[in-house]
């Protein structure tokens, strides 16, 4: 069902130059945007996502590890300036 589906691949801003040349050799047309359109394998479609939703995993445990430490920092400085102040 899946190798069936119909898929778009866009490939605005990349160079068009030879697709001029081929479908407009008189030079009086320029092509601006390219639509590729075939039958596509889901499967990347699916590995892509995978990645993206594990780079984002990752990128949330990495803030949460620096926010981590960040926090521990402050609390053990305020639990050292609450110290001296016991001592006083």
């Amino acid at each position: 069902m899946w190798q069936n589906a119909l898929t778009i691949d866009r490939w605005a801003g990349k160079p068009c130059f030879g697709c001029d040349q081929e479908f407009f050799p008189e030079g009086h047309v320029r092509s601006n945007f390219l639509c590729n359109l075939g039958y596509g394998d889901f499967a990347n479609a699916f590995a892509i996502v995978g990645l993206m939703v594990g780079t984002l995993g990752v990128t949330g445990l990495v803030i949460g590890c620096m926010l981590m430490v960040r926090e521990t920092r402050l609390a053990v400085r305020y639990l050292t300036e609450e110290a001296k102040l016991a001592l006083r």
